[in-house]
């Protein structure tokens, strides 16, 4: 008997920004059957998570591309999701692994100072990267997520000061945005007034005059905001409407055509 051939477009695929030290890899932590792979500056054996969320530590681009490898022969289908934590310091080490090549190499160069073809090189293969998770993740195989820091961005077009995922480059964290389902800002807020007022964490799903997610899925009401929010609340919104998605368009599609006739 031949295994089905997954559905396409029953994964989503997320992308969670938000401050240093705010929590994300905790939150998605809180998941089963999740596996999260990190650069090694990246500590997540301090974190309390299940025991059936696992690890893979991606100390170089090469090992990369063994993990690339694994979730390719069907490795993937044993998770419900899949997180790439976090982008921006895997960019970081990935300047560092080109910078220690190239001292091994030419040994002269003892001073920082890496030229725009080299700083390119990084950016053209964590784009690579991002694309092939994102390509393997719709085949239905696994949800994809990725984590980043929050920077402050001017954005010229609309005279303002953005929140932003921290990915090397203003293309390149637009086109990372592009690729996701959902994009969510991750932050503290203040609930309540007075001296009732509590700390809480806030997820914020949203889009903006500057950038639009490919398939923005209203999972979260209008707000699109989740107060104190878990994974497994997000899991299960997401795959409840990926698991309707497609019956309810097609639904909708049949009843303009008999109004047609």
């Amino acid at each position: 008997m031949r295994p089905q051939k997954p559905k396409l477009g029953a994964s989503a695929q997320m992308l969670i920004h938000g401050p240093p030290g705010i929590g994300k890899t905790l939150l998605i932590a809180q998941q089963p059957r999740t596996l999260i792979m990190h650069p090694p500056t990246d500590h997540l054996d301090s974190i309390q998570k299940p025991s059936n969320v696992e690890e893979i530590i991606l100390g170089d681009h090469d090992d990369f591309d063994q993990a690339f490898e694994f979730l390719q022969q069907g490795g993937g289908e044993q998770y419900d999701w899949v997180w790439l934590d976090s982008l921006s310091l895997f960019q970081d080490h990935g300047l560092d692994e080109i910078w220690r090549n190239l001292i091994a190499a030419h040994p002269h160069r003892k001073e920082w100072g890496m030229d725009k073809g080299e700083y390119g090189r990084n950016m053209e293969r964590i784009s690579r990267r991002v694309r092939e998770l994102v390509g393997l993740s719709m085949t239905g195989a696994f949800h994809l997520g990725i984590t980043c820091h929050t920077e402050l961005m001017y954005d010229p077009e609309t005279d303002k000061d953005m929140l932003m995922p921290w990915v090397q480059g203003k293309n390149m964290s637009t086109k990372t945005m592009a690729a996701m389902n959902l994009v969510g800002y991750y932050r503290w807020a203040r609930q309540g007034k007075g001296k009732s007022a509590k700390r809480v964490r806030v997820l914020d799903f949203h889009e903006t005059e500057s950038f639009k997610a490919k398939d923005q899925l209203n999972v979260f009401g209008q707000t699109g905001r989740l107060v104190s929010p878990t994974m497994p609340q997000i899991h299960e919104a997401i795959s409840s409407k990926k698991k309707g998605g497609g019956a309810a368009k097609s639904k909708t599609k049949r009843r303009k055509r008999a109004r047609r006739k």
